[in-house]
């Protein structure tokens, strides 16, 4: 059924930009941009609740952003697509809330924020007005498309943290552009209209956007975790980072899959936020391992 969907959508776009390709490149947009928000359960919000909670407003969005503790050092997870905060709390229940202030929010078009569409321009937007208002982190958590956001955010601002995690991050958008002209049919009529907008609302064109431009210049110590196996981002884009970052370590794992849910994982980039030891630097852990076994 989601195929059959696609290709409709694909056809009526394809149509459109020959008859009105700015029209064409708007909706193509929007559908491009459209996360299909999942309604919060009962127990994600049961979580939710036990943090301080507020909304903050993102070129009018309301933007919903929460924190645990009330440590002086400060780190922020930055969840993937279709996702929300939730994703953290494995996380947050394992830091020293004496110690850190640990902050998440959920991204434009998601959980508790309002919106019917996110991209990365309205990550970092997100970002920079969640630090105007809390002041700059220390340390930064992302997965997949929140991870390529934050390293954005970064390389825009000129800001170094002392740590980086970065889970699963995409390689650029132009690999998301690449499956979303395959999975609707889109023709290159449309798919320019579609890139001509695109350029229009970001002010860049969108090969702009890639993972080895931002890292550039960051010199965060940096761990990096990917699955060899990861079908929705390739691995090579952790890769990549870990060639250019001057202080990183790559875990590489096997069967994990992109959403990298695992206790080990978990334990490794809490001990690395603790103690500021990369795992190459340390004793071999459960994570590890896995890695090496495989």
């Amino acid at each position: 059924m989601q195929k059959f969907i696609a290709k409709i959508i694909g056809a009526y776009l394809n149509f459109l930009s020959l008859l009105a390709p700015k029209l064409a490149g708007k909706q193509g947009f929007l559908f491009f941009c459209y996360p299909f928000k999942a309604k919060l359960k009962a127990d994600q919000q049961s979580f939710l609740d036990t943090a301080d909670s507020e909304t903050i407003a993102v070129d009018r969005i309301p933007v919903r952003l929460y924190r645990w503790g009330s440590g002086k050092e400060q780190v922020l997870f930055v969840h993937g697509w279709q996702s929300n905060a939730y994703r953290w709390k494995s996380y947050i229940e394992k830091i020293d809330l004496k110690r850190y202030s640990v902050y998440a929010f959920d991204a434009p078009g998601h959980g508790n924020s309002g919106n019917r569409i996110c991209n990365v321009p309205l990550y970092e937007k997100s970002i920079r007005a969640i630090e105007r208002k809390v002041g700059q982190f220390d340390a930064f958590v992302g997965h997949s498309i929140g991870s390529f956001s934050v390293l954005y955010y970064l390389f825009k601002n000129n800001h170094q943290p002392r740590q980086l995690v970065s889970l699963a991050p995409p390689m650029d958008v132009r690999s998301f552009f690449d499956f979303y002209q395959k999975t609707l049919g889109l023709n290159q009529r449309a798919i320019k209209s579609l890139e001509d907008y695109f350029t229009a609302y970001v002010g860049n064109v969108v090969d702009y956007f890639s993972i080895d431009r931002f890292a550039q210049n960051l010199q965060s110590t940096s761990l990096l975790i990917h699955d060899q196996g990861d079908e929705s981002t390739p691995h090579r884009a952790s890769e990549v980072l870990n060639e250019i970052l001057p202080d990183a370590h790559l875990l590489s794992t096997k069967g994990l899959g992109h959403k990298l849910r695992d206790e080990s994982i978990i334990t490794t980039v809490v001990e690395f936020l603790h103690s500021g030891i990369l795992p190459g630097q340390r004793d071999i852990t459960d994570l590890d391992k896995l890695a090496l076994q495989n």
